[in-house]
């Protein structure tokens, strides 16, 4: 007999149980291959979805900076390391 069900498609049209699994594969497509061998993109898409709330908060932080002050210098940290909030 046949039975419905619920199946979500990836970007590429792959099809996946869950939500979660093709949002991870798209995530992994985006990464790319990583390192030598195994590639590390399906385990690094799986925490950047897990920690997705920290990393959002994280780049609103950067982009009201980026606003507000425009674009920064990055000034390479050579010699003694500065305190935290020291000026530069």
């Amino acid at each position: 007999m046949a039975t419905t069900g619920t199946a979500f498609f990836n970007s590429n049209g792959q099809i996946f149980r869950t939500a979660e699994d093709a949002t991870i594969s798209d995530l992994a497509s985006l990464i790319g291959r990583g390192g030598c061998g195994e590639s590390l993109a399906p385990g690094l898409a799986r925490l950047i979805l897990e920690k997705r709330a920290d990393l959002e908060r994280i780049f609103a932080e950067h982009d009201a900076i980026m606003r507000e002050h425009g674009s920064l210098t990055v000034v390479p940290c050579r010699g003694p390391r500065m305190r935290q909030g020291a000026a530069l």
